[in-house]
Order: structure tokens, then sequence, then C-alpha cells
């Protein structure tokens, strides 16, 4: 079976056999005419989910890419379970969602008009943890009772944003970072990094945005601003707490938007979160000429590149979910341990991103390695209390504990098929 992160009853059942009520499985290698839904025998297509169970279920996708286009979740909740992405042919809607409370988390969208259509009947639907590539994020909420459909810690590059359609307050946009995308509607940004290629635009009716960076022009009732200062002159609150700097990111050029020593960024959004939602720290994992510069200005790290070993200094140990996060979440590039070149298109060619392993070997003070152990991308590397690193099997997701690792060095293999 394969190792299951979401819709597994971790907390009653260590050992990872039972699956949550009301949760059903979709994964690359399954099967739409034998399968039933279960971890063990999931089916191979969101469309047979959805039309496979009831209007309250929870679906849960594995790691891959789906080319689906047209599905309609209703009520039902979509969860990703790894990397996951849904792939469409540059145009028409991916997925529509609306009802109350139901939720889609931790999805990428990539090469529709419409990758997430939200509607609704009721109150707080929202998305959660998605990226959108090459395709807009419709919210066509228009609730108007106590509660508000809401988006938070997404990512939007190359994307069209039509936040909520409510008459007063209702959608709202927490700690997400939004590149080259226009935002249209009626909503309130709270915490976000708005790039100077995209263009907010706001009503009366809407709240006014606070603590996010707002780099791009504004129009505010049909005025137009050239930028924040602008904005914020002719309306003194609308923009409480709200920047227009650089954020220094580490590289998101790279799909890296962890943030720097530095950066403003920094306890300055929603509630003292980083603006945009992004962890502080480096992440020495995205190719080796980023990788070399990072490290050529640590005088404490040093990196051989013909074998992709990072060595900290003599004196220093470290944990590596202080020290790094492994998360090729985006995959934008690899080029360590003479792996060639990848982006996202090659992986999809290759037949997803479910098919690239990738491993790590440590030592500890003695300098001596252990065996290649395999991880989970997107996930700081972690041992659970059998011993089970998680990228394997048996790896029991409730009992995670760190790994403590001197010298380190990756590799990555494409597998034959999906499991």
């Amino acid at each position: 079976m394969p190792n299951w992160k979401e819709g597994i009853d971790w907390a009653t059942d260590p050992t990872g056999a039972t699956a949550k009520a009301n949760h059903y499985f979709v994964a690359p290698w399954g099967d739409d005419g034998t399968g039933t839904g279960t971890a063990a025998n999931p089916w191979q297509t969101i469309a047979t989910a959805i039309a496979s169970t009831s209007s309250t279920a929870t679906i849960v996708i594995y790691t891959g890419v789906y080319q689906e286009t047209g599905l309609s979740a209703g009520t039902r909740n979509i969860i990703g379970d790894g990397s996951v992405m849904l792939l469409g042919a540059g145009s028409g809607i991916g997925l529509t969602i609306g009802g109350s409370n139901n939720y889609v988390k931790n999805i990428i969208f990539k090469n529709y008009d419409t990758g997430l259509r939200i509607t609704n009947s009721a109150n707080s639907t929202y998305a959660e943890d998605c990226v959108f590539v090459n395709a807009g994020l419709l919210n066509q909420y228009t609730f108007t009772g106590g509660a508000f459909g809401y988006i938070r810690g997404c990512i939007l590059i190359n994307s069209v944003y039509t936040a909520g359609q409510a008459t007063a307050r209702r959608d709202t946009t927490f700690d997400s970072i939004i590149i080259n995308s226009p935002i249209s509607g009626n909503g309130t940004h709270r915490g976000c990094y708005i790039d100077e290629n995209s263009h907010l635009t706001m009503t009366v009716a809407g709240d006014p945005a606070t603590n996010s960076n707002i780099r791009g022009s504004i129009t505010i009732d049909g005025t137009s601003y050239t930028d924040l200062a602008a904005a914020n002159a002719a309306n003194p609150t609308y923009f409480s707490g709200c920047v227009d700097l650089d954020p220094k990111f580490n590289n998101a050029e790279g799909g890296d938007f962890s943030l720097a020593a530095d950066s403003p960024h920094i306890g300055a959004g929603n509630a003292g979160n980083n603006i945009g939602g992004t962890t502080f720290g480096q992440s020495y994992f995205y190719g080796s000429e980023w990788l070399d510069a990072i490290i050529d200005s640590d005088a404490n790290l040093t990196y051989n590149v013909s074998t992709g070993e990072i060595e900290v200094a003599a004196d220093t140990v470290v944990e590596t979910g202080e020290f790094q996060e492994s998360n090729l979440r985006y995959l934008p590039r690899l080029d360590l341990c003479g792996f060639p070149s990848l982006d996202n298109d090659a992986i999809i060619a290759l037949a997803g991103q479910d098919r690239l392993i990738y491993e790590c070997a440590w030592s500890g003070l003695d300098g001596i390695y252990g065996p290649w152990k395999r991880f989970r991308f997107g996930e700081i590397p972690s041992v659970d209390t059998l011993g089970n690193y998680n990228g394997e099997e048996d790896y029991r997701w409730g009992e995670t504990e760190k790994i403590i690792m001197y010298k380190r060095k990756y590799r990555f293999t494409f597998r034959a098929n999906g499991l």
C-alpha cells in the first residue's frame, strides 16, 4: 500500500491501516473498474471518485498528474496527498466546488481558463495551500450570512483571480502570494504579497487590504492609482499595515518563496504571521547554481558539486527541520548529483512527479554515511518511532521525529511505473 498521509486515522491507529470515516482515495495506479475507493484499492480518476461517493465525502488524491477537466465536486472536500497536479489543455474549468464548510486543499492547478471555481449555497467554502499556474481562480461566493468564504496560503502565477461577489465583506484572501495575476471582485486581502505585475481592483463595499505587500497599481471604485502610496494617500483607511517593498524571497524564480533573514515579510502579516504565509529560512535544494551561491555566502557550509554533498562545519550540528526544508513541491528545476535539468513539463512527459524518487544519505559527526533512505517531496525529512522514513510505505505519520544530520547527499531516480 502507498504511503498515505491524508485520510488516515493516525491518532487512533498508528499503523496507518485505518482510514478516516467517509474518506475515499484516488491514485495514478488505481483502477476505475475494479477499485473500491479504499486506500489499498483506490480509483484512478477524480471524476470516478466524485461520481461514486456521497455529497459529504472527502476525496484524497495521491501524488501525481491528473489530466481531467470539468470536474464538479459539489459539497465534497478535495485533499491532495503529496504533490498533486490537475493539468488542463489550456482552456475550460478544472474543478468546481460549492456548499457549506467544504474545501479544496493542496492541489496544483495548471493550464486552465479557470483552475478552480468556488460557488456556494451556504457558508465558509474555501481553498487552502493550492497553487495556480496559468489557471484562474474564480470565487463566485455570494452568500451574505454570518460567515464568508476564503482563500488561504495559496500561490497564483500568471492567473486571473476574481475574488468574492458578495455585496458586503465576505470573501477574504489570507497569507497568499500573487504574481503576474490581476485581481478583481469584492474581497479583503490580509497578509498577502501582490507583485508589481498584478493589478488590484477594489470596491468600497469590500474590506480594505491589511498587512500586505502591494507592489502593483490599484483601482478603487473606478479610480486608478499608480502604486500603494498614491492609493493610500487618497484612501488612508484602506491599507493599514501595508507596504510596498522588495519581499526578499530566497529564490522566487526557482519556486522557492521562503524568506531571507532581512525580509520585510517576517512577522508583518496577518495576526503576526509572515506576509505571503511562507517560511523564514533558506532552502538548499533548488539546483546547483543557486545552491553554490547560497553556500559560498555561508562560511559554515561547503558543497561538492560532483557528489551532491552538503557539509556543515566541523563544530556545527543542526536538525533538518531547522536547517532546511527539502521542499520540491513545485519542482521547478534540479541540477543535483549530475541529474539532468528538469521542469514540470519534463516531469509530466515522464508520467508525473509520482515517479520521481527522492533519497538522502547522511552521516553523524564521524563522517561515515549510512544507507540511502527514501523521503517524501514537500516534507521535512523525518523518521517514526519504529525507524521508518517518511518516503517509505510503513511510515507512521502520527509519530514524526526530526533527523540530525552532519553531512548529507541526495539522489533522484525515475521509476518505471507508478508504484
